[in-house]
């Protein structure tokens, strides 16, 4: 008796196992494996040692199977084992694909359903050898209700990330439930076993398409939505291997008709039949696995892998590349476009080589130029700084001159009438009669009139020091400063100043200083220069703002001063015309100026910047409503 009698069940069987097979080759090979591609070939290790139960359970006789002392072991290690694997590697797979929103989750089912699953093996274990015997591990219910739940709870995770994913990632929502769709066709191959029957014609083809496409359906897949990347060889490879072992199932399944495994005498019949189409399966397995990829790595995938290195190449900067065209067809025509693209591509790299050398030394040449016109304008700059800086000066000594002029002209006229008041006296005294009363009155008003010339002449004595003072700081060094004086001092100085090139004009002068302003280190000319600057613009906004008629108010100059926790704080605020806001940033720059033509020049402000900024570390700013006001703001520091 020979022990091999096949069944069309083991053909069947034996094209799953080399299906399986193929599936784990190629996903063992892939060279970024991911934690969902291990369990998939878990998986898939699982499926081909059920198939390979099926193999030996079908493919051998009956009477043979009966006497064999390995058999309970078989079905212990190959079924048992096997399918209590898949069903773990299921869930998981349900888990981890295509992505895993519930990873602490699954590490608990992992962990427990591990510990349950051994526990059904070992019941079944205790059941095959110390329960009812050989008849029980024909027909394991007790592996089928554990097979079912594992399903049901595979189809409870999908359905959860279908939920989960609907907004998030729609790719991967479509994916689940596809994997779904795979899942109820594993149910449905298990209904049909247990209801028509896998012996009838109809439960034969609807058990195995069921479980065909379930198997090779998920496979695709994996492939198709596969998040690590998949070659284009393995993809074709599978693909035209899924097809033909599926043209052997239906050729197998259309003519070998079912039958009960214990009719020995119709597996008789089909015996050689049987056997020339195992040997067509295995050579044509032999021809797609080994020959296949031969073939179309020689024809398709090295052309392939010329090309994209061609265009790595020219990725790295290699514009020169050139493939060999090794192909008549529609690669061929592709690398000869590369080729033409790349020869296009150095011809206008080169182009853009030239143009960018000319470029280069065009630009050189305006460099150059602009280099030379801006030391022009540097040079004119600053023949226009120190311009602005005399004529701040000569504006200065005008106003110094206008307020020493005024107490020297009291001193003038005072002196004289006190001359003439002594001449009176005299007169009065050389009367016969002499009019004490007159000469009392006379020398009253004598001392009056000496009172005032010294008032006058202590007021001349102080503009003097002041003009002593700035002489002495012409050197640039820093001193200690009393920024209250110093802004009282040049606000009344400028205003004289400007009433005596601007007639008719006037404007209330208001200080606000804090007493206890602590002095700074500065260059008292140059800070004067500030002040005197910033004062001017405010004369001319508020006049300009008279003349206008745009507010019926009085024209007002504010200066005030704070005491800040790391320096001083002065503020020179005026109710004129202020200055746009789109303007602010200019205010500030050199030769801008907001005056008519011929009015300014645009430095005065800029001085006062580059002086507190620069020299002194300070700060600037304005702050300006057009039409109400304009107030400038500047700190120094106390160091």
């Amino acid at each position: 008796m020979s022990p091999i009698l096949l069944h069309p069940h083991a053909v069947m069987s034996l094209i799953l196992c080399l299906t399986v097979s193929l599936i784990i080759l190629s996903f063992s090979r892939l060279k970024e494996k991911t934690l969902w591609t291990r369990w998939l070939v878990a998986a898939s290790i699982g499926i081909l040692g059920w198939q390979l139960d099926n193999v030996i359970t079908f493919g051998l006789h009956p009477t043979y199977l009966e006497i064999a002392v390995w058999r309970p072991w078989q079905r212990v290690f190959l079924y048992a084992l096997s399918s209590l694997f898949i069903m773990m590697a299921q869930i998981q797979l349900a888990y981890l694909f295509p992505e895993n929103p519930y990873e602490k989750e699954r590490k608990i089912v992992l962990r427990y359903g591990t510990i349950v699953l051994g526990i059904v093996w070992l019941f079944y274990i205790y059941q095959l050898f110390l329960g009812k015997g050989f008849d029980q591990f024909e027909v394991p219910d007790i592996i089928v209700y554990p097979a079912l739940l594992a399903i049901c709870w595979t189809i409870i995770v999908l359905a959860r990330k279908v939920i989960f994913f609907r907004r998030r990632n729609r790719e991967a929502m479509k994916t689940c439930i596809l994997l779904i769709v795979m899942e109820l066709l594993f149910i449905g191959s298990e209904v049909d076993a247990v209801t028509i029957g896998i012996y009838s014609a109809v439960g034969y083809w609807i058990y195995f398409l069921l479980t065909w496409i379930g198997i090779l359906g998920g496979a695709t897949l994996y492939i198709v939505y596969s998040t690590v990347p998949i070659t284009f060889q393995l993809r074709l490879v599978g693909f035209t291997f899924i097809l033909l072992m599926v043209v052997m199932s239906v050729v197998t399944l259309t003519f070998f008709p079912p039958f009960p495994p214990q009719n020995v005498s119709q597996r008789l019949l089909i015996q050689d039949d049987l056997l020339k189409v195992s040997g067509l399966i295995m050579m044509a397995t032999v021809l797609v696995v080994v020959g296949y990829p031969i073939l179309l790595r020689a024809s398709i995938i090295k052309p392939l892998e010329q090309l994209l290195a061609g265009v790595n190449s020219v990725r790295e900067g290699h514009t020169d590349t050139s493939v060999q065209v090794t192909s008549n067809d529609e690669i061929g025509f592709l690398t000869e476009n590369f080729n033409l693209m790349t020869h296009t591509l150095k011809k206008a790299q080169d182009e853009l080589a030239s143009y960018a050398s000319d470029l280069e030394k065009e630009v050189a040449q305006r460099t150059s130029e602009l280099a030379e016109t801006l030391e022009n304008l540097k040079a004119t700059q600053a023949q226009l700084i120190r311009k602005e800086k005399m004529a701040s000066m000569g504006e200065l000594m005008a106003g110094v001159a206008h307020e020493i002029q005024n107490p020297l002209n009291f001193v003038n006229n005072f002196s004289e009438f006190g001359v003439e008041l002594i001449d009176e006296w005299r007169i009065e005294e050389a009367k016969e009669e002499v009019d004490k009363e007159a000469q009392a009155d006379t020398i009253s008003t004598i001392e009056v009139n000496l009172k005032k010339i010294s008032e006058y002449g202590k007021r001349a004595d102080s503009i003097v020091q002041g003009m002593l003072l700035q002489s002495r700081t012409r050197s640039g060094q820093k001193e200690a400063t009393d920024m209250n004086e110093l802004a009282n001092e040049y606000l009344h100085l400028s205003y004289q100043e400007y009433l005596s090139q601007n007639e008719g004009f006037k404007a209330t002068l208001q200080t606000q200083f804090e007493p206890s302003l602590s002095q700074v280190s500065s260059v008292v000319q140059d800070m004067s220069r500030v002040f005197v600057n910033i004062f001017n613009n405010a004369y001319y906004a508020v006049g300009t703002k008279t003349k206008m008629g745009l507010e019926a108010c009085e024209p007002t100059i504010v200066v005030s001063s704070r005491q800040l926790a790391d320096g001083i704080e002065i503020r020179i605020r005026d109710n004129g015309v202020g200055i746009p806001s789109a303007l602010h940033e200019k205010v500030f720059q050199p030769f801008f100026t907001t005056k008519p033509p011929g009015q300014g020049v645009g430095l005065g402000l800029s001085l006062a910047y580059d002086i507190l900024i620069n020299d002194h570390e300070g700060t600037l700013d304005l702050i300006s409503e057009e039409g109400h006001f304009a107030e400038f703001i500047f700190t120094l520091p106390l160091r």
